[in-house]
């Protein structure tokens, strides 16, 4: 996708969102905002931070270590045993086709 049509989107999202926040103030009996000016300005406000704080404003991610992870390894456990389910269920329906 290309640059502009990527800034057109987010503009269209943007106002989509924007026209929603001001019917839901409506419904609660407030003003609604001004322009889309204001409207950033309280959800910079809203959530701590700038929207253009850019990459400095990302939090660090910790390093984990896969060998020992107990969520990587239980869903590891999950995801073979339900291979496991649909290799015995596909084999059971493939018996049934051929008449075995």
């Amino acid at each position: 996708m290309k640059r502009a049509e990527r800034e057109r989107l987010d503009h269209e999202r943007e106002v989509a969102l924007f026209d929603l926040a001001n019917a839901q103030r409506k419904a609660k009996g407030e003003p609604p905002h001004a322009d889309l000016a204001a409207w950033r300005k309280e959800q910079d406000a809203l959530s701590g931070e700038p929207e253009d704080a850019g990459d400095a404003a990302l939090p660090v991610k910790p390093k984990i270590d896969l060998a020992h992870d107990p969520l990587l390894k239980e869903t590891s456990n999950i995801l073979g045993d339900y291979v496991g389910l649909l290799t015995k269920r596909r084999e059971k329906l493939a018996g049934n086709a051929t008449g075995s």
